[in-house]
């Protein structure tokens, strides 16, 4: 059996890419960290929802 591969851009890293190219190309006048803040965000939210489901492993195992 073959594996599928999902090599689909998500819409935050469709953001960040329109964000970078409009950085290069002068069009928009924005510091990195806002450049890069849907991918930040996309981390962050990944981040919180493997803490939780940390959590909810801790408590139900109790």
């Amino acid at each position: 059996m073959e594996k599928e591969h999902n090599n689909k851009l998500g819409f935050l890293s469709i953001l960040t890419i329109i964000f970078v190219i409009a950085k290069l190309l002068g069009l928009i006048h924005w510091s990195w960290l806002l450049v890069f803040a849907p991918t930040l965000i996309g981390i962050g939210v990944w981040i919180l929802i493997m803490l939780v489901a940390l959590i909810i492993a801790v408590v139900s195992g109790e």
